[in-house]
């Protein structure tokens, strides 16, 4: 019995020895594998936000390109124009409204990063004539025109007797100011 007992404290003393420290240092490779992960996931993220607000900046840069400045609203109107000659619709009229107010982005208390864009909102009230079909390609062609148009409000009209109808429509661009405020205060 005590010869049983002496192998069995041998065993466990030469486990203890031989495995033992193969344990400590799996637990070491495994706290050093999770942080090394983290490192990883952390670069990975950082560097996912970047390229983000890459994306952003230059969809940013994209969008202030494409927005009609107030010289060009004579531009816009003859691109309505033009658009209701394509479609085949009667434009009776075209009314621009000065939009109030400030259409720009409201900062809170953040100072980092570029100035906001300060937009106005400018309106036109169109009455058109056309055919349905001819109503319907002529909203398509204000939504996919090369200025950003907001379809404001929209009223159909059957016209007696006819096939024509008529549409009163309002639509709304955002125009950036001519001068720039970063140029001005040098």
């Amino acid at each position: 019995m005590l010869l049983a007992a002496g192998l069995v404290l041998a065993n466990v003393g030469l486990f203890s020895a031989l495995v033992l420290p193969s344990r400590l240092e799996i637990r070491a490779l495994r706290a050093e594998t999770d942080a090394l992960r983290a490192k990883a996931v952390a670069s990975r993220l950082a560097s996912e936000r970047a390229a983000r607000e890459a994306r952003v900046r230059e969809s940013a840069e994209r969008l202030k390109e494409r927005l009609p400045t107030r010289r060009d609203v004579p531009e816009v109107v003859r691109t309505i124009q033009s658009l209701a000659h394509e479609s085949e619709v009667d434009l009776l009229g075209l009314v621009t409204l000065e939009g109030g107010g400030d259409a720009g982005p409201k900062r809170g208390g953040r100072k980092e990063g570029p100035e906001p864009l300060r937009l106005e909102p400018v309106s036109y009230q169109l009455p058109v004539e056309g055919t349905y079909p001819a109503l319907r390609g002529f909203i398509r062609r204000i939504e996919s025109a090369e200025w950003f148009f907001a379809l404001r409000d929209l009223s159909l009209q059957k016209i007696r007797g006819e096939e024509q109808v008529r549409m009163q429509i309002t639509v709304t661009t955002l125009v950036r100011p001519e001068i720039d405020p970063k140029k001005v205060n040098r």
